[in-house]
């Protein structure tokens, strides 16, 4: 048979594939439609992987040929029914692929087609030992504790539970079965978020099992911190439901959360890490954020940049800069959305709100027409005089790091807020955690004296020291103390270094600073940044943002000496 030919959509028109009913031997076959998206009849939805694209198998679709991966194939002869015509929506049928326009348009309308879907239909693959026993166990576990969830989740603790009714430990085999359901490609792909989470209802299918996705949703509430740190897609699976709950209850996402959250899950065109996420967003309809495949990644990538500057009047956007960068030839003030960004969390996300570096001053960004080269206001208030090690993410390294960032802090003494290198000290290794008060640097300090008086012990330990140790507290409280503290130095200062400024601020910056890095503040940024001068005299290069102890709440703004300039990012 010859290939398939598509048909032109009109304005506002999608495809519908209505799959013959047949028995599992007889071919598969099919025939497309064309509907409003405004008033569709009913139909359902496929989510799944397409598969590697060179291994593929033809259909007939209006007794012509249409090429399909082999995993839809799969998903294809389990759907379909031996009796009734079954009425679908499925990406690689129903968008010509070849057909530039048209695929951006009809990406744009796929948060509404999932959304009008009367079922998404999730196909994790075909079934095997694993999960054929790990799907069984999820009806046993539910029947067992569907009261507890009836009755809110609450704090409680799975494990204890489980063992309390009797039930296989969490380790067990059943439980590692159910893990391995989750290790599949469908949860970490990109484009399922939108799609499971916009669904009315959806249903997971593997092989010839089908289970209600919220099913899936509470065992893996009751795998989270239980299972091995390898199994990461409880957190992406998580991440779906987070985004589910926030569409049933009409809650929007600024675009740049749901971008953070949603970084870790992959995609085989790095620009779907922008396009694969609009659906969840009322910012889908701007111009600046429309799918266009014809523009580069860098392009896509400075437009949705561009985008969240001007859109909001802030440049909190350039505290999502990372180095090193996995695409080549994006400007210094660009964010590689591609790769992870959530293995550090920015200081300017983290505590988004909470830091006022640039006071009310708004972002007064503007851009080349190639998009290359970033102008911005500000002020150059200080430079780098000294650098400490990197703090890496290795155990106890921080016991080897901590004296040489105790040693840089007395250098600076006295301090310019007058304050002791102590309290500097705790300040700067949570980030100040962005909260002032007496009863809040009271508790920190609490906090930040258990940790060192741990790390006293532990430095012994590790150094084979001999030494006589006093703990400050009983045991448990000194330990459940120095953990919290622990917890959060090492989300603010591993990956970064410690610097000291020559006007006498100590900071924290990203693993690349340089001495001689000018420190600058921006017309609103919330924090400040750290540039290096390009070959020209207006051209720099952006190094990231940093913390600075002293800095963070517009003092640099209120002094008289400084003198606003024009900035060119490139």
């Amino acid at each position: 048979m010859a290939p398939y030919r598509y048909k032109a959509l009109r304005n506002g028109e999608i495809r519908l594939l209505d799959l013959s009913a047949g028995e599992t031997s007889s071919q598969l076959s099919c025939r497309i439609v064309h509907c409003s998206i405004d008033d569709p009849p009913l139909f359902e939805a496929l989510s799944y992987t397409w598969g590697p694209p060179g291994d593929s198998h033809t259909i007939s679709c209006d007794n012509e040929d249409i090429c399909v991966t082999v995993n839809l194939k799969s998903a294809l002869l389990r759907l379909r029914s031996p009796v009734l015509q079954r009425k679908l929506w499925i990406d690689q049928i129903c968008i010509n692929q070849d057909e530039l326009q048209e695929r951006n348009e009809q990406v744009a309308l796929m948060g509404d087609i999932y959304r009008k879907a009367q079922q998404v239909l999730i196909w994790l693959g075909e079934e095997d030992e694993d999960s054929r026993f790990g799907l069984n166990y999820v009806q046993i576990l539910l029947a067992e504790l569907q009261p507890v969830f009836d009755n809110g989740v609450g704090e409680i603790k799975f494990s204890d539970l489980i063992k309390a009714l009797g039930m296989p430990a969490i380790k067990g085999g059943a439980w590692n079965a159910l893990g391995r359901i989750f290790e599949r490609t469908w949860f970490r792909r990109l484009w399922v978020v939108q799609e499971a989470a916009l669904a009315a209802v959806a249903t997971v299918m593997c092989g010839s099992q089908t289970v209600p996705w919220q099913d899936l949703v509470k065992v893996c509430q009751c795998q989270v911190g239980s299972h091995d740190p390898e199994h990461e897609a409880h957190s992406s699976m998580l991440a779906i439901e987070t985004q589910r709950e926030r569409h049933d209850r009409c809650l929007q996402s600024p675009f740049i959360n749901i971008l953070l959250l949603c970084s870790d899950f992959n995609c085989t065109d790095p620009r779907d890490k922008i396009f694969g996420l609009l659906g969840l967003t009322t910012d889908a309809g701007d111009p600046m954020l429309a799918p266009d495949y014809s523009l580069s990644v860098q392009e896509v990538y400075g437009k949705v940049t561009r985008f969240l500057m001007t859109r909001d009047k802030s440049l909190a956007v350039l505290c999502d800069v990372k180095e090193p960068k996995s695409l080549q030839g994006l400007p210094t003030w660009t964010p590689d959305w591609s790769i992870p960004l959530a293995t550090q969390k920015t200081l300017g996300s983290r505590l988004r709100g909470r830091y006022n570096a640039a006071q009310s001053t708004q972002a007064s960004a503007q851009f080349s027409d190639d998009l290359r080269t970033l102008f911005l206001d500000g002020v150059v208030v200080d430079s780098i005089r000294a650098l400490g090690d990197i703090l890496l993410p290795l155990p106890f390294h921080h016991l080897k790091i901590l004296p040489q960032w105790e040693s840089m802090l007395q250098s600076a003494q006295p301090y310019p807020t007058g304050e002791d290198s102590t309290t500097v000290l705790w300040r700067m290794l949570i980030a100040d955690n962005g909260i002032r008060g007496v009863k809040s640097d009271q508790y920190h300090r609490d906090l930040y004296n258990s940790w060192h008086n741990i790390n006293e012990r532990n430095f012994s330990a590790v150094n084979k020291i001999k030494s006589e140790w006093t703990p400050l507290l009983d045991q448990d409280t000194l330990n459940t103390r120095a953990v919290e503290f622990h917890a959060a130095m090492v989300e603010v200062c591993v990956g970064r270094r410690i610097f000291i400024t020559k006007q006498g601020y100590v900071g924290l910056g990203p693993s690349h600073t340089r001495e001689n890095d000018m420190i600058c503040i921006f017309h609103g940024g919330p924090v400040p940044f750290l540039v290096s001068q390009y070959n020209t005299i207006s051209e720099y290069d952006l190094v990231g943002e940093c913390f600075i102890h002293g800095l963070m709440s517009g003092e640099a703004l209120a002094k008289d000496n400084l003198e606003l300039q024009r900035f060119a990012l490139r």
